[in-house]
């Protein structure tokens, strides 16, 4: 796969990681069989997608409820990288069964991780039994994605992201796997490479209370590597919230003052 030329300024240790990313993404292709991406149509899983061998196209695959902001992001994404693109809506009525359901949130879990169980719960069951499905985790906890990163240190950020990337690759990864097994899938995190690892690790820590948009390196990566800058440029929206199964869990808001 040829990518886009290195823009001016680029840093070795950010071509090193875009070359990593490609060989992680490209390695989980297995056999050359078609993979799903599960698909939000932002940053992470579009760079995902596009980094996929062609032939055969990916499956693009976006879960959510009626009307969640992912559905529309999601299609217009798969336009920008002339892809097949497939919707799958979950009812409120699977996003409160699911809730319920102590294999998928155990007493005391706590948001955001109950709602992004949820959502992985179900985008999960929405996949084609059989295949290799690739998912985004780690890339948030990588390139200090979340909210919470900001305003810190870049020591403090910089412990608070090895602390979430700990939690996801010790806990919250396996659950994943478990479940993907029990839908009859398998999935595949490339940014959970250990090679994509260590060398974000290397990179300096964003100055977040200096206006960097999250995510700015794996941003400069991706536009290194031809993903098309509408893309690049996609504003950071967490699955849960995209999806709307966030929102489903907190129900009703109170009405009119």
């Amino acid at each position: 796969m040829a990518a886009a030329p290195v823009p001016r300024g680029f840093s070795p240790e950010l071509e090193l990681l875009g070359a990593a990313l490609v060989e992680a993404v490209v390695a989980r292709a297995r056999g050359g069989a078609s993979c799903t991406v599960l698909f939000s149509g932002g940053l992470d899983s579009s760079l995902l997608a596009h980094l996929l061998p062609k032939p055969p196209d990916p499956r693009l695959v976006t879960v959510g409820v009626a009307g969640a902001p992912d559905l529309a992001a999601a299609r217009a994404g798969a336009l920008e990288l002339g892809l097949l693109h497939e919707v799958r809506e979950v009812s409120r009525e699977s996003v409160l069964r699911r809730a319920r359901d102590p294999s998928v949130v155990p007493e005391g879990l706590r948001e955001p991780l109950r709602s992004v169980r949820v959502s992985l719960a179900l985008a999960l069951e929405a996949t084609t039994p059989g295949g290799t499905v690739l998912l985004g985790q780690g890339a948030d906890e990588l390139f200090f994605g979340y909210r919470h990163y900001r305003g810190l240190s870049p020591s403090a950020a910089r412990a608070r992201a090895e602390a979430d990337l700990a939690r996801l690759r010790e806990v919250e990864w396996p659950w994943t796997v478990a479940w993907a097994s029990r839908a009859g899938v398998r999935v595949e995190a490339p940014y959970l490479d250990d090679a994509v690892v260590e060398l974000a690790r290397r990179l300096r820590v964003p100055d977040l209370a200096g206006g960097e948009r999250p995510k700015e390196a794996l941003r400069r990566v991706a536009r290194s590597l031809g993903l098309p800058q509408a893309l690049v440029d996609r504003p950071k929206r967490a699955f849960q919230y995209g999806s709307r199964v966030a929102s489903v869990l907190e129900g009703p808001g109170p009405g009119p003052a």
